[in-house]
């Protein structure tokens, strides 16, 4: 089960990337829900075929790969709803609307935090009550649901998608509040005719920015340039959506280490012969 579904998000990341090419948001997202649901979809017709073999493979599914694809799906529905929100807004206003959204985004942590710290911080003594269909405290009412809970869901892996939706939402918010406060600057406006294309994935933009930021070569204003800065620049320089640049790096990073065994292994077999 494990490798279908981790081959299922590398296939979704991958075309997920391939959209942020589509310079209208509304647009680009519009997609990212329907291709996201899709892939729900084919995950729910797996799990009908390949049922779980124990508690264990099921507390595994809820709280580690079913909020993978749930959690991408929230996100871009709140995406859609920002972007169809705020057009025609002028700056001042879209500006209070995402501070508004950033307050919204705090409560819901504030609302959830014992169970977002008992997810953060990895515990595991109330797996069976959290992530088992049809277990969840008695003090976790139904009606907040805003999906189908059926057979291939619980609710606290609902919850958990959200909080994990949210996390990204809150970075896209960020994002769009310091794009309207800092707008590119004259000498960057200069370049506005041209097209300039990015042919690598959002990994590569990632690791290309990370590397940026690892060599402290490109100051703002006299000051270091951070991530995030730096991927606003990339987003508008090549009018694509990256999305959140620190999952990518993350990503990035985990591929990486799950890589070094076996290259490891590769190398002593090549130097052996």
């Amino acid at each position: 089960m494990q490798a279908f579904i981790e081959q299922l998000q590398q296939d979704m990341e991958t075309e997920l990337g391939k959209f942020q090419q589509e310079p209208q948001a509304i647009r680009r997202v519009d997609r990212s829900i329907k291709f996201v649901k899709a892939k729900i979809e084919i995950l729910k017709e797996y799990l009908i075929k390949h049922p779980f073999s124990s508690k264990p493979a099921e507390v595994e599914y809820f709280k580690r790969l079913a909020p993978i694809f749930y959690s991408r799906h929230f996100y871009f529905i709140k995406v859609y709803n920002l972007e169809l929100h705020r057009l025609g807004m002028t700056h001042e206003k879209q500006l209070g609307y995402l501070e508004q959204e950033l307050v919204g985004i705090e409560q819901y942590y504030i609302n959830n935090g014992y169970f977002a710290k008992y997810v953060f911080m990895e515990s595991n003594h109330l797996d069976e009550q959290f992530f088992i269909r049809g277990g969840f405290p008695e003090s976790w009412i139904l009606d907040e649901v805003s999906i189908v809970i059926d057979e291939n869901f619980c609710l606290g892996s609902y919850r958990l998608s959200w909080i994990l939706a949210y996390g990204e939402y809150r970075n896209y918010v960020e994002q769009e509040i310091g794009r309207i406060r800092n707008p590119p600057s004259q000498g960057f406006i200069q370049f506005a005719g041209r097209k300039y294309e990015f042919a690598g994935t959002n990994r590569d933009a990632a690791e290309w920015i990370q590397s940026f930021v690892k060599k402290k070569v490109i100051k703002i204003d006299g000051k270091e340039a951070d991530t995030k800065t730096l991927a606003q620049a990339f987003e508008s320089l090549f009018e694509r959506r990256l999305g959140n640049i620190y999952d990518i790096h993350r990503d990035n990073m985990r591929r990486k280490k799950e890589s070094t065994p076996f290259l490891n292994s590769l190398i002593r077999a090549l130097l052996e012969k």
